[in-house]
């Protein structure tokens, strides 16, 4: 397996991180450096737009954001019309579901050498 990098700025500074996705998952092609100031609707914006948003604060407001962008694209797909055939309505699900985790995916987090994260209250342990 060959390492592939993700590249950002930061202010001046030009990062680079080997990226590592368990679903398997290319890295995005832009990345955004975010912290809580960032408003979940336009966080939701730029994920859909195919943005990588790299979390800069808090864990756990990294984890309100998710559950904000999750809720809001709960809305846009409760307002399309279901279909009237079982298997046209279960594909539209599954695509939707698709769609929820490619968006989701999208918001990132730096983990350390030794896989540790370095934000305030990030867990140390994840058994």
């Amino acid at each position: 397996m060959t390492d592939v990098l993700l590249e950002w700025s930061e202010g001046a500074i030009r990062r680079c991180a080997r990226w590592r996705s368990e679903a398997g998952v290319a890295p995005p092609t832009r990345v955004r450096v975010v912290d809580d100031t960032l408003a979940a609707d336009q966080a939701f914006r730029f994920a859909s737009e195919g943005n990588g948003l790299l979390w800069r604060s808090d864990f756990h407001n990294a984890r309100h954001l998710l559950q904000a962008i999750g809720r809001r694209m709960e809305r846009t797909s409760s307002r399309k019309k279901a279909p009237a055939i079982p298997l046209e309505a279960f594909h539209q699900h599954r695509l939707a579901q698709g769609q929820r985790a490619s968006v989701l995916g999208r918001v990132l987090i730096e983990l350390g050498g030794d896989y540790t994260i370095s934000l305030p209250r990030a867990p140390d342990d994840y058994t």
